[in-house]
């Protein structure tokens, strides 16, 4: 019988209870199975010849001699965790035949409540990623119900001195955002919004300096990216993507005041 493996693999396209999260719009939560990293928040069956490798996100791989592969597509309750004296001291998962694994807490991940959520922050090159779970059917159980990324660093500017990153300019009408175009990283202008163009399930809203992007799928799923005018030039920057729930603005706020200049 082969080897299965629980581990922490995967990149910047997908999540587990780890934080992996791409900029450019993000991924709808999922689960994948039988070939490859699943995109979202839940865990993926991987195969490799005769190892099966069970993977949530981040890197480290825990062993379990002897079980039986058995994964649904869409599972995702299977985190559990312990709370004392308000602080999360340890985490969890259990697999569908009942094994539960103990994830380590101290593995470059911080964990911490949100009312009744958990987040698992870790910092990145960069900035951060962050996974919020939320026992969603009060069952004890916790889902990874949203994922974020945040960027903390200036942006690079190109040799046409661009930011290589994706940058808005906004129209707004009586606090409602009217037009939208993208500006690409070689000066190349994309009309996302107008009286002509209204594209069909996304939406911009403008809260003081921030922009936020907001996709919905036909399953609906929901991708965000958040975007910032720091020095007041008329165009958004990105600072922040992820799935789900929207993060929190005061804190993207925060987290990026110190190179607001450069956006």
């Amino acid at each position: 019988m082969g080897r299965m493996q629980f581990g922490q693999g995967g990149g910047a396209a997908g999540m587990g209870y780890g934080v992996g999260g791409g900029m450019g719009g993000g991924v709808a939560p999922g689960m994948g199975y039988g070939g490859g990293m699943f995109n979202g928040g839940g865990l993926s069956l991987r195969m490799a010849g005769q190892a099966q490798q069970v993977c949530d996100g981040f890197g480290v791989t825990y062993g379990l001699d002897g079980a039986t592969a058995r994964l649904a597509a869409g599972l995702g309750d299977v985190f559990s965790f312990s709370v004392a004296a308000g602080e999360v001291t340890g985490a969890a998962v259990t697999l569908p035949w009942g094994t539960t694994i103990q994830l380590p807490v101290s593995a470059g991940v911080d964990y911490g409540l949100a009312g009744t959520d958990v987040l698992a922050t870790r910092a990145l090159a960069g900035g951060f990623s962050q996974v919020r779970y939320s026992d969603v059917d009060a069952d004890g159980f916790y889902q990874a119900v949203s994922t974020a990324r945040v960027l903390t660093t200036a942006p690079h500017v190109n040799l046409f001195g661009l930011s290589g990153r994706e940058a808005l300019e906004v129209t707004a009408t009586g606090g409602v955002v009217t037009g939208v175009t993208q500006i690409l990283p070689n000066g190349y202008e994309w009309v996302r919004l107008s009286e002509t163009t209204i594209p069909d399930g996304v939406a911009w809203a403008r809260q003081g300096e921030l922009v936020v992007e907001t996709a919905t799928f036909a399953n609906g799923a929901t991708s965000w990216e958040v975007f910032r005018d720091g020095n007041g030039d008329g165009r958004y920057t990105e600072v922040a993507s992820g799935t789900g729930q929207l993060v929190d603005l005061v804190g993207v706020l925060d987290a990026t005041q110190a190179v607001a200049p450069t956006l």
